[in-house]
């Protein structure tokens, strides 16, 4: 498994990261985004598809 962290240094947006996920076939796994606000959203994939969310 592999991720990838996307931060918003700028504050552009209304996250501060995502942290996303991938199993060994490189489709997405799962999702963390972190809000500026102290909520957190997690997303499940199956198969690249996004089965759960989380928040």
């Amino acid at each position: 498994m592999s991720s990838t962290i996307i931060t918003d240094t700028d504050n552009q947006y209304s996250w501060d990261s995502i942290e996303t996920t991938y199993d060994e076939f490189g489709q997405i796994a799962d999702r963390l985004t972190a809000y500026d606000n102290g909520q957190y959203k997690f997303e499940i994939f199956d198969d690249g598809v996004r089965s759960r969310t989380i928040q």
